[in-house]
C-alpha cells in the first residue's frame, strides 16, 4: 500500500512522462529504476508491485494493464521503468529511494521506499480506502529473493518444538513470527523474555517449576481447538498451560504461590461492571512473555490472534476476583493495553466476546450470570453459542457443579486484535494471564484459573486502528 503523498507524486511523473515520450520517443527509458532487480513469478508485469507501498523495478517492457508501476497502481500502461524519475540506473551508491540503503547495501529496488533489507515480506492486501481495486502484483518486499509464500518469512516456523519448551524464543515461533535474515537469524525480534504481569522475569521467590507449568506449546486444546498456522500455539495460564492429558497438567485450582505487580496500565475496572474494582495490589500466577521487536519499515500495522478461556464464568462475572489476558503495547509514547472489546472492557469473563459456553435448561442461548448472584451482584447478559472450541478441554465443565448443574466454563473463541505502528522504531509487545482478587480477609485469589492461547502474528503494510474483533 502506497503513501498517498509518493502516489500524487509518481503520478505528476507519469503525466510529464507521458508528453515527454510524445516528444522523445523512447528517450526516456534509461530514467528509471535498474532493471531486472525484482524477481517476477508470472509473465506479462514489468515491475511488481505488493502490499508495502509496491515496486517499479522491472524491465522496459511494461504490462499493457500498467502494472510496472509502483503496486500497479498507473493508470496508463506501457510505461514499465520509465515512470521514475527520481531514480537512477547504475549508481549503486545512491539511495534514491532514501529508505537508508543503496543498491550497493541490499536495496533490491531504489525506487520504493518500501522495499529494502529492513522491510518484511507481505501479501498484498485490499486497500481500505478502495477495497474494489484489484489487489497489486506481489512483490519481494524484504530484498531476499524471494516473493510472498514462497518465503519462509511467511511460512510457519514452529515444527518440532517442544510442548514444555522453556526457550522464550520457540514461544515466538509458535506464535507465528517467523521473519529471518538471510543468514538465519531471528529478524525485528531483538529479545524475548519469560516475565509476570509488570514486564519484570520472575525474582527469586517464584518457583520456576510451577512458573514454567504457566506456559505450554500446544499443539492442540481439547478436542476441536487448533493452531491458526503452523503446528503450535502459545499458551499462557494463571494455572497450567496443559490439556488434561498432558504431564503437569492441574484441574481448574492450582496456586502457584507468586504475586507480582499489575501492568502500568492497569487500574482493576471493567466498564460492564461499574463500581466494581479489582484491587491492583492483588495479581497473581502470572504467566507471560515480553517481545522487544524492531518494526520492519514497511510496517504499518501489526495483527495477533488469542483464544481466552476462564473457570471463573458463570460465578464471578461482576466481583472483585476477575482474571485477565493483558496485551501491553509500547512504542513512543503510547503504553496501553490493545485488546479490549468494543466497549472498554480489557478480556476477561466480563468482557463482551465471552460466546463459547453453554447454559440451562437447553444449553447454547441467552444466559443471565450468575445464576445466582450474591446480594447486590450485577448479572450480565452472555449470549452462549455452544461450546465447540471447549470440547474435550476441562473448561467444558464449570467449578461447582452441584450450585450451577447444567452450566459450562467460558471461552471467547477466537478474536483478532489489530494496532497501528510506526516503522523502523522498537516496540515492546507484552502477552499476560494473571489471577487477580482479594477476599475480605485479605486471601489473594490463586484459584479458579485462566488460559489464553496466542497465535498467527502478522505484520501489515496497510494502517489499522486498535481494535479487537472476532477472527
Amino acid at each position: 500500500m502506497q503513501n498517498l503523498r509518493l502516489r500524487s507524486f509518481r503520478y505528476t511523473n507519469v503525466v510529464i512522462l507521458a508528453a515527454v515520450s510524445l516528444l522523445f520517443g523512447a528517450a526516456g527509458a534509461g530514467m528509471g529504476c535498474s532493471a531486472g532487480k525484482q524477481p517476477v513469478e508470472t509473465g506479462g508485469a514489468a515491475g511488481s508491485g505488493g502490499s508495502a507501498g509496491g515496486s517499479g523495478g522491472g524491465t522496459t517492457t511494461g504490462s499493457p494493464t500498467g502494472q510496472g508501476g509502483v503496486g500497479g497502481d498507473f493508470p496508463v500502461g506501457g510505461a514499465g521503468n520509465t515512470m521514475n524519475m527520481g531514480c537512477d540506473p547504475g549508481l549503486p551508491d545512491i539511495d534514491d529511494d532514501g529508505d537508508g540503503f543503496t543498491e550497493a547495501q541490499g536495496d533490491c529496488d531504489d525506487c520504493n521506499e518500501f522495499a529494502n533489507p529492513k522491510a518484511a515480506e507481505i501479501v498484498a492486501e485490499p486497500d481500505p480506502a478502495n477495497p474494489d481495486k484489484p489487489l497489486p502484483d506481489p512483490a519481494d518486499e524484504d530484498c531476499d529473493d524471494l516473493i510472498d509464500l514462497k518465503d519462509p518469512d511467511l511460512q510457519a516456523c514452529d515444527a518440532g518444538l517442544a510442548l514444555d519448551s522453556v526457550e522464550p524464543m520457540d514461544a515466538v515461533k509458535a506464535i507465528g513470527f517467523c521473519d529471518k535474515e538471510k543468514d538465519g537469524t531471528p529478524k525485528f525480534i531483538k529479545k524475548a523474555t519469560w516475565v509476570l504481569a509488570d514486564g519484570l522475569p520472575p525474582g527469586p521467590s517464584v518457583d520456576m517449576a510451577k512458573f514454567h507449568l504457566g506456559h505450554g506449546l500446544l499443539d492442540h486444546l481439547g478436542d476441536n481447538d487448533l493452531p491458526r498456522e503452523g503446528e503450535r500455539m502459545l499458551a499462557l495460564s494463571s494455572g497450567t498451560a496443559r490439556n488434561k492429558e498432558e504431564p503437569g497438567f492441574v484441574s481448574r485450582n492450582y496456586n502457584k504461590e507468586y504475586s507480582s505487580n499489575p501492568p502500568l496500565t492497569f487500574n482493576g475496572e471493567s466498564p460492564a461492571c461499574p463500581g466494581v474494582v479489582v484491587p491492583k495490589s492483588s495479581v497473581q500466577d502470572a504467566a507471560g512473555i515480553e517481545l522487544e521487536i524492531e518494526a520492519p519499515s514497511n510496517a504499518l500495522s501489526l495483527e495477533f490472534n488469542f483464544n481466552f478461556h476462564s473457570y471463573e464464568f458463570p460465578q464471578f462475572i461482576c466481583t472483585q476476583f476477575n482474571d485477565f489476558f493483558w496485551a501491553n503495547f509500547i512504542q513512543g509514547n503510547v503504553n496501553k493495553n490493545v485488546s479490549f472489546d468494543e466497549k472498554g472492557n480489557a478480556i476477561s469473563v466480563n468482557a463482551a466476546f465471552l460466546t463459547q459456553c453453554d447454559c440451562p435448561p437447553s444449553g447454547p442461548g441467552i444466559c443471565l450470570a450468575p445464576p445466582t448472584p450474591a446480594p447486590g451482584q450485577p448479572q450480565k447478559e452472555f449470549d452462549c453459542k455452544g461450546i465447540d472450541l471447549l470440547q474435550g478441554t476441562d473448561f467444558d465443565g464449570n467449578t461447582n457443579p452441584a450450585q450451577v448443574a447444567g452450566w459450562t466454563n467460558g471461552g471467547s473463541g477466537w478474536l483478532k486484535t489489530t494496532v497501528p505502528v510506526e516503522p523502523n522504531k522498537l516496540i515492546k509487545l507484552r502477552f499476560v494471564t494473571f489471577d487477580s482478587g482479594v477476599s475480605a480477609n485479605g486471601t489473594k485469589d490463586h484459584n479458579v484459573d485462566s488460559t489464553t492461547l496466542i497465535d498467527k502474528f502478522r505484520w501489515h503494510a496497510i494502517p489499522a486502528v486498535n481494535q479487537t474483533i472476532p477472527e
